[in-house]
């Protein structure tokens, strides 16, 4: 079958969710499909019994249970029927594979994080009765699917290590940038400072997440903390930008004496996020676990070195290109940052041409070469029956 003549159902996520980042992932595949000569549609669960209900209630989470898994499935069983291949786009739908036996199917695993915590393999991250069972549905839908693309190497060996998908069925499509990122101009960075309520004067390091534990945004404040205790960066502050903050995180701010040094920005526009990485001295980045890590490449994209965490997949994302170090230690976290900073030009510079790995048409290529696993692995069952 041509490529101009494929049909591909995305299915994407359920909007009361605020899934940014899956989000986001769903409409660059849209785009990128799109412009290759591929048909097509872009579909998400309808708030129907969600909108009975305030967001952040109570009930809302289970409002929102009756919206994805019994009033859409109905749409997603007649949408299927147009396409060649239903590609889902975030594990954290894959359970719907399981309904789509019938259909070539493709998932888009970007971390193995909420199925490691169903299966209590994260100490510190447990989860209750439902959302257990809620995981290994996903689990068993991985195992189904006829082909899933990981967003990084990391991804995979975790995919494979905790289900039994067959690894010649699996292929790694490293994200690309979701949005045309590059170093901006001084005039567009002191505007957007300046309506952000930032003094465009002052020097200031960057964070861009949201408020998940292992996005470690507490230890981010306290490698802050250690250094402004370095000479150069007494006087710095800290823009915090992604999620709104969370009172623990306010807490916390407090406690280390930081809330006239850090400023909340919060839900920045992509073009507020581009002025951002322009002029940050870097981003700190001290995950604990990512799948991937888009704003790694979003700053080096703009110039802006990066800092992060010496854990897979951020030290294979960035590899020499950035400052490596153990999220766990602020004082030689920040005491590395800064002695990497002496070479902020150079880090720039690495920072650009380690983006360059990172593009739509490789991405594409991947994701084309998955597509066609799929077709083929569906073949061979129909051959064998």
């Amino acid at each position: 079958m041509s490529r101009q003549k494929k049909k591909i159902l995305l299915v994407g996520n359920y909007a009361a969710d605020r899934s940014e980042s899956m989000n986001r992932y769903a409409e660059m595949l849209e785009r990128v499909l799109a412009e290759r000569g591929y048909a097509v549609r872009l579909i998400t669960p309808p708030r129907i019994f969600g909108k009975l209900i305030r967001d952040g209630a109570g009930p809302a989470k289970w409002l929102g249970y009756l919206d994805k898994y019994l009033a859409f499935p109905r749409r997603l069983m007649k949408d299927a029927a147009w396409a060649d291949i239903v590609h889902i786009s975030d594990q954290g739908n894959a359970s719907y594979a399981r309904l789509l036996r019938r259909h070539v199917t493709v998932i888009t695993c970007h971390d193995m994080f909420a199925i490691r915590a169903g299966l209590g393999t994260i100490p510190d991250h447990s989860l209750k009765y439902t959302g257990r069972v809620l995981q290994e549905s996903n689990r068993k839908g991985l195992e189904t699917a006829d082909a899933v693309v990981c967003v990084s190497d990391y991804t995979k060996e975790e995919l494979l290590r905790f289900t039994t998908c067959d690894p010649a069925r699996v292929r790694v499509a490293h994200n690309p940038l979701n949005y045309p990122y590059a170093p901006a101009a001084r005039k567009e960075i002191n505007s957007t400072l300046a309506h952000l309520g930032a003094d465009p004067e002052e020097p200031y390091f960057l964070h861009v997440g949201g408020n998940f534990a292992y996005k470690n945004r507490a230890g981010v404040a306290r490698i802050f903390s250690e250094l402004r205790k370095i000479a150069p960066y007494r006087d710095a502050k800290l823009l915090m930008a992604g999620a709104r903050w969370s009172p623990e995180l306010r807490e916390s701010i407090a406690r280390l004496k930081l809330d006239d040094a850090m400023l909340e920005v919060e839900t920045p526009s992509n073009e507020q996020l581009r002025a951002l990485y322009s002029g940050a001295l870097a981003l700190i980045f001290p995950s604990f676990y990512e799948g991937f890590g888009w704003p790694l490449v979003e700053a080096q994209a703009c110039g802006c070195p990066v800092a992060t965490s010496s854990r897979r997949p951020m030290s294979d994302i960035v590899g020499d290109s950035g400052i490596l170090f153990d999220p766990l230690d602020e004082r030689g976290a920040a005491l590395r940052i800064a002695g990497g900073l002496a070479d902020r030009r150079g880090m720039s510079k690495r920072g650009l041409d380690n983006v360059a790995r990172f593009s739509p048409a490789a991405m594409f290529a991947e994701l084309e070469a998955t597509y066609e696993l799929a077709g083929a692995r569906r073949r061979d069952q129909s051959a064998d029956r």
